[in-house]
């Protein structure tokens, strides 16, 4: 039995589909030079909860804080990411 071997946790159909709504409108804010952004943006872009973005983000470990971390929530640091 091979029990915790591989518990690689798979992220799920929903949230593959709309990884590339968030990279499109990261590449947007990027080229207008947009410096920061947030799941409550992405949100107001996508038409999607804020904490189902910030959800889906941390499944492919792209998180930020909205105080503290704000190399993260740089567009083109997100945009590296998500093309990672």
């Amino acid at each position: 039995v091979m029990s915790g071997v591989n518990n690689i946790e798979k992220v799920p159909e929903p949230t593959l589909r709309r990884l590339p709504w968030y990279l499109s409108v990261c590449r947007l804010l990027k080229s207008r030079g947009e410096q920061f952004v947030s799941s409550t943006r992405l949100s107001k872009e996508t038409n999607i909860v804020a904490s189902q973005v910030a959800k889906d983000l941390s499944c492919v470990n792209i998180i930020g804080s909205t105080f503290l971390d704000n190399k993260a929530k740089r567009p083109g640091n997100l945009v590296k990411g998500m093309e990672a």
